[in-house]
């Protein structure tokens, strides 16, 4: 169980933040997700979706978020999991992506979600686990795409994408029409035992295209921004060059910061980029094997390492990727405030520890602890 602070902050945010005038919603089973899910593709109000810590098996198809072209188009949605009775039927959450599991069950896809045009999607604390995607098909975890130009404000932070079988980009698919202001933010995840069996990037893709208006803005600043950080990639095996995971950019600042790459078939990062009026900033990652491709090389490139992490054991059947005490990945990450950068980490690691638990950060999703607790992320 983690720290109280923890879980009375999240819990204050929720009720005394811009969440507290939101459609809200406790749910226990797949088909009350599925119905919170329809709901909120529809009724034009910004929408906070709450899980309780469980394992909820998709229906056929996976869980779907699809709101229409004219629906929702600047409505917040908020999707989270770990939650546990405690006076409210989800009033405490345990900050544990590993307590509330998607099962695609080997069959079916997990989850498909459009984003809005504008406003804030939130999705953290969840594992997408076991999906399956026909052998040419894409992306049997999580699928989040922009069926419009979007310049929403995407986070996916403190997820598992573990066991996931398709094509290409197995794990993670997050592909954005990326208009004027578009934010993304990919923090604290782990991409592990994912597969591709078609082509490539088993753990995921992650691609941001902006319409050609965007061309106009990019003088002023206004670019898209992604951001992938402090996120643990490992052992997710393709059929092709790179089983680690691809970030496409065109006409977009993208920040590659504080990531451990290691222990995926091929290449474990491949970084595309093009464009005008680009920044592409590669710092304090621990990568094993690396792929530029494009006409953009990075504009800043250091801190970066190459070395074989250790783990430490938590016990049989646990895939915590903790690295120990003596690591080099352990205060070896990078402060983004004390860097000039313009966003924040999360204050917590994927495990809900501290995120900062020593002089600096560590590198990759978690940090370094004096005692590992065997009861967390275990099949």
């Amino acid at each position: 169980m983690k720290t109280c602070w923890l879980t009375v902050a999240s819990v204050a945010f929720l009720a005394f933040g811009p969440w507290a005038t939101a459609a809200d919603f406790c749910v226990g089973n797949s088909a009350e997700l599925q119905a919170a899910l329809d709901t909120a593709a529809t009724n034009n109000e910004s929408d906070t979706i709450r899980i309780r810590a469980g394992d909820y098996p998709v229906p056929a198809g996976g869980f779907e978020y699809l709101p229409s072209t004219t629906a929702n188009l600047d409505d917040d949605l908020q999707l989270s999991g770990g939650w546990v009775p405690f006076f409210f039927p989800c009033g405490f959450t345990t900050a544990d992506p590993a307590s509330t599991r998607l099962d695609g069950g080997g069959m079916e896809p997990v989850m498909q979600m459009n984003v809005p045009a504008l406003g804030l999607m939130e999705v953290s604390f969840l594992s997408f686990a076991n999906g399956a995607e026909a052998p040419k098909g894409g992306t049997a975890g999580l699928r989040v795409s922009s069926p419009l130009p979007s310049s929403a404000r995407i986070s996916i932070s403190h997820n598992v994408f573990r066991n996931n079988s398709a094509g290409v980009s197995s794990g993670l698919f997050a592909v954005f029409f990326g208009g004027s202001g578009l934010e993304v933010g990919i923090f604290n995840n782990v991409f592990i035992d994912n597969s591709a069996v078609f082509n490539e990037f088993a753990a995921g893709a992650v691609a941001v295209v902006p319409p050609p208006s965007l061309q106009d803005d990019d003088q002023q600043g206004n670019v898209p921004t992604v951001v992938f950080a402090h996120n643990t990639v490992s052992n997710n095996q393709s059929v092709d060059g790179a089983g680690g995971i691809l970030l496409q950019v065109e006409s977009t600042e993208l920040d590659v910061v504080g990531n451990n790459l290691w222990g995926n078939s091929g290449d474990d990062l491949v970084l595309q980029s093009t464009g005008i009026a680009q920044a592409l900033r590669l710092l304090n990652n621990n990568i094993q094997s690396l792929r530029l491709e494009g006409t953009t090389a990075p504009t800043l490139d250091q801190g970066n390492i190459n070395t074989q992490p250790v783990y430490a054991d938590c016990g049989p059947g646990c895939f915590a990727l903790v690295p120990v005490l003596d690591s080099p990945l352990v205060n070896a990450g990078l402060d983004p405030a004390a860097f000039g950068l313009s966003w924040s980490l999360p204050a917590t690691d994927a495990a809900g520890e501290p995120r900062i638990n020593g002089p600096r950060i560590d590198i990759g999703a978690y940090e370094a602890l004096e005692a590992i607790f065997a009861d967390r992320f275990e099949d």
